[in-house]
């Protein structure tokens, strides 16, 4: 099977898990302190966790230098996302502008790409992750908040260090690079509870939809930013990664989350900041149903470039 059904078959199953998890709110069996529930264990034990287990490996010495051109790739993309989404959303409201921005350069690198790039390149392939999601966070607590807030306070650095899953992130990398590892059972604990990443966020997703009704045609807007999330940004960023490396793992632990969907952080940065939920909310719903096709067709480039490369 080729990398792009592989993709594709995975994305639909992940798609179905959010129907799951809208179905359930549509009978009344979550509602919303159940959701902030779920979110709260995503957010301040599974993600961690997930952490923790992409580095509890020994070291290889070979794989510092990709773990440094993955920061650099990652950084790239993010970079990218702030200058498309100022080009292709600068005449929007306020409001609006700050929803499309956020969402346009924060990406689900966590929830939806390792599952994903574990499923084509293993276990290397989502070690070279980690860099991205320590951008991702850090992004997420200075350009997301200063872009979502209203009167664009300073960022809280204190809160991006004790961030969970930055923490997480430093403590793997201390244990990754002293060749330490979990002992086995505390390694089965962690295992078991990081498997759970991927079903439970998508529920999450899925019952944040059911809860916010967007629109399922999307605006024009949503259009463009479909376009900046799903699309330009990979495209462009693929043929850098691809003239900097040619190891697989590699190329599809950065291009992945490149090309992953909005974050659900979006949706929680837009509900405590009182932005636009309902836009946040198509954001999330939009671009995640069309990386079923964004994303196969990305990995179709990549593994059409890597054969002819």
């Amino acid at each position: 099977m080729s990398n792009a059904l592989i993709i594709t078959e995975q994305v639909a199953v992940m798609l179905l898990l959010i129907a799951c998890g809208y179905l359930i709110v549509k009978i009344k069996w979550l509602g919303q302190a159940g959701i902030e529930d779920l979110n709260q264990i995503l957010l301040y034990l599974v993600m961690p966790l997930m952490v923790i287990e992409l580095l509890n490996k020994p070291h290889q010495p070979e794989h510092t230098t990709n773990l440094l051109l993955a920061l650099g790739f990652a950084f790239i993309a993010h970079l990218l996302g702030i200058w498309l989404s100022k080009a292709f959303f600068f005449k929007e409201v306020p409001d609006a502008k700050a929803v499309l921005r956020s969402a346009s350069v924060l990406s689900n690198s966590g929830f939806m790409s390792i599952p994903l790039v574990d499923k084509l390149v293993g276990s290397e392939g989502t070690l070279y992750l980690v860099p991205y999601l320590l951008i991702f966070y850090v992004m997420t607590w200075t350009f997301g908040i200063r872009t979502m807030e209203p009167g664009s306070r300073q960022p809280s650095f204190k809160k991006l260090l004790l961030n969970p899953t930055i923490i997480a992130i430093t403590l793997g990398l201390i244990m990754y690079v002293a060749g330490f590892t979990l002992p086995g059972p505390l390694s089965q604990v962690v295992s078991s509870l990081a498997a759970t990443n991927t079903p439970f966020a998508m529920l999450l997703i899925g019952a944040q939809i059911a809860m916010m009704r967007p629109s399922f045609k999307p605006s024009t807007s949503v259009w463009k930013l479909i376009a900046v999330r799903n699309v330009l940004i990979p495209l462009i960023l693929l043929p850098i990664i691809l003239a900097l490396t040619d190891n697989k793992a590699l190329i599809y632990g950065a291009i992945i989350p490149a090309a992953a969907p909005t974050a659900a952080t979006v949706v929680l940065f837009a509900t405590r900041f009182k932005r636009d939920i309902k836009l946040a909310t198509e954001t999330l719903f939009h671009t995640t149903i069309w990386s079923i096709v964004t994303l196969s067709g990305i990995v179709w480039l990549t593994e059409l470039l890597i054969g002819v490369i």
